[in-house]
């Protein structure tokens, strides 16, 4: 009997060629649910879309350049909307799944109106003993209501996504993540993580196409404003910038010059407002 629930899996991918035939595979093997796949590339320049000719099946949406990873996802959500989707999984291409992590948070999610997100468990692949955040994986059943999740790994409601706006694509890289958990929250919706669903995750995997520290310092820095501004007010905003920057100082690899100056930049810009890609640091990792 063919499963009834169709979820389009979206793999957001730059350059991940190194990982993105495996995690494509991983989904194919799906059980208890179909899932269709749809790659959003970002304008790679490696051998990511050569991959995609062994896989006919495989939907694409092919950028012209970078629009970050709010943008691709967003437009892979609003894809599955227009094919009558109503579930869709987006995940990253360092990330892999076992046959039953698509439905078991399917299931959880179809019988949760309230519940707009579920998350997989997500071990470490070079230590499965281990999660992605290096703490001792405890075996655990059952789902768990959360503040926050992994954005690399999301089964989402299409509707209730489109409905509370998605990732706000301003924030183009990191943080993009919080600002939607926060908007989550304060509107009812609720989160979830399944213990049960499990997923492995290539640390640092996508990110070593970051050739350069100074990127990541540079768009956590400025998207510490954009979260600010749009979220907070008076002594709450003033908190948490202050909080976030001590954060950041106390980090001895930010005393490098390139990611010092990254940091100022993106304090300059934040304070400015000047928010999206910015190509004086994407073009030199692109």
């Amino acid at each position: 009997m063919e499963p009834t629930v169709k979820v389009l899996s979206i793999i957001v991918n730059w350059n991940g060629e190194d990982f993105l035939e495996e995690c494509i595979t991983s989904l194919q093997k799906s059980e208890g649910v179909t899932v269709d796949i749809l790659v959003v590339d970002n304008a790679s320049s490696d051998n990511s879309l050569s991959i995609l000719d062994k896989y006919p099946k495989v939907m694409l949406i092919q950028n012209s350049e970078n629009l970050g990873y709010g943008t691709a996802a967003n437009q892979g959500v609003k894809s599955a909307d227009k094919k009558g989707y109503q579930y869709a999984f987006i995940i990253n291409p360092d990330i892999t799944v076992r046959t039953s992590t698509v439905s078991k948070m399917t299931d959880e999610l179809v019988k949760d109106s309230n519940t707009i997100i579920i998350g997989p468990e997500i071990l470490s692949m070079k230590d499965t003993t281990k999660t992605q955040y290096g703490e001792k994986y405890l075996s655990k059943s059952g789902t768990e209501y959360v503040n926050w999740l992994c954005g690399g790994a999301m089964l989402v409601s299409v509707d209730k996504w489109l409905g509370i706006g998605g990732f706000d694509e301003r924030y183009f890289l990191y943080k993009e993540e919080n600002d939607l958990f926060y908007r989550i929250n304060k509107a009812g919706y609720k989160m979830k993580i399944c213990h049960e669903a499990l997923s492995y995750h290539y640390l640092g995997g996508t990110g070593k196409n970051e050739k350069r520290n100074s990127l990541p310092v540079y768009y956590t820095t400025r998207n510490i404003w954009l979260f600010a501004k749009k979220n907070l007010r008076g002594v709450q905003l003033t908190r948490y910038v202050i909080e976030e920057e001590i954060s950041k100082l106390l980090n001895p690899g930010l005393y490098l010059p390139e990611n010092l100056i990254a940091f100022l930049h993106g304090n300059l810009h934040g304070i400015l407002d000047k928010f999206g890609r910015c190509d004086f640091y994407f073009k030199r990792s692109d």
